[in-house]
């Protein structure tokens, strides 16, 4: 299974529009991010240090999170934090890490485990 660095970022907007979750990719072989946009509610159920997350089928029993792809977002936002300019929100690191799957498709559907 291979597996490709992610970060996790919360999009917050002053007045709670489309408040959502990124998931930010960087593959190697890729000068952009493809990103995927996910629901807020996800930050709650990633662990504190010990969790990873995995790409699952759409299938999968249990508690998947649905994440639909966006527009590929430029490499500096690999490490930006804070506010946007033009008035588009805020965004905050929440994860970082590597993901495993097939995570080149329209959407995503993950799964938060937690190690030992």
């Amino acid at each position: 299974m291979s597996t490709v660095p992610f970060r996790l970022v919360r999009h917050h907007y002053p007045d709670g529009r489309a408040n959502h979750l990124d998931l930010f990719l960087k593959p190697p072989q890729l000068d952009c991010l493809p990103t995927f946009e996910f629901p807020s509610d996800l930050a709650e159920s990633i662990p504190g240090e010990h969790g990873r997350l995995r790409v699952v089928p759409p299938q999968t029993s249990g508690k998947i999170w649905r994440g639909a792809r966006k527009s590929d977002h430029r490499p500096l936002y690999w490490t930006f934090s804070g506010p946007i300019d033009g008035d588009r929100g805020m965004v905050t690191e929440l994860a970082r890490g590597n993901l495993s799957g097939d995570w080149d498709r329209a959407e995503l559907f993950l799964v938060v485990e937690t190690e030992p």
